[in-house]
């Protein structure tokens, strides 16, 4: 169905004018929106920065670092040695 300029999509977009610099620069910044994406870094957290002291724990990162293990007649709960 044509639309009021009498023209059918999609050809009513093909109408020939050149695109103007401004409008190159936004359409180069949609399709290359990943070149300006910045990674953050992760700075990993260790077992005493996260208050624990035996077992595994995740790091903050999406690593898992691991504490140690408690001493003997002792048992890793929550990251915390405890009597049991």
């Amino acid at each position: 169905m044509p639309n009021e300029t009498g023209m059918t999509f999609p050809t009513e977009c093909a109408i020939g004018t050149a695109m103007s610099p401004a409008e190159r620069v936004v359409e180069f910044a949609l399709f290359d929106g990943g070149a300006c994406v910045t990674p953050i870094a992760c700075t990993p957290k260790t077992c005493a920065a996260l208050g624990t002291t035996c077992g595994p724990a995740a790091d903050g990162c999406g690593n898992v670092v691991q504490c140690g293990a408690c001493a003997t007649g002792l048992n890793c709960v929550a990251g915390a040695c405890v009597t049991p």
